[in-house]
């Protein structure tokens, strides 16, 4: 295997670029891991307001539909 990059230092500056590169890099792994937390919380209140809604109408039913 060879390696394009003489040392880790050459790989992180990547012969000037670097900042461009590591810049791209982190901002779509900040974004994919916001879309990950983003979908993750809207779920869980998503099954939130489901079991909220049958729980409402359990409720109702039981009470002979008066709501």
């Amino acid at each position: 295997m060879h390696f394009r990059f003489s040392s880790f230092s050459d790989f992180m500056t990547m012969s000037g670029h670097g900042i461009y590169v590591w810049s791209a890099f982190f901002v779509v792994v900040a974004s994919i891991a916001g879309l990950l937390i983003f979908s993750v919380a809207k779920r869980k209140k998503i099954k939130h307001d489901i079991r909220e809604y049958y729980r409402r109408v359990e409720l109702a039913s039981q009470n002979g539909g008066d709501e």
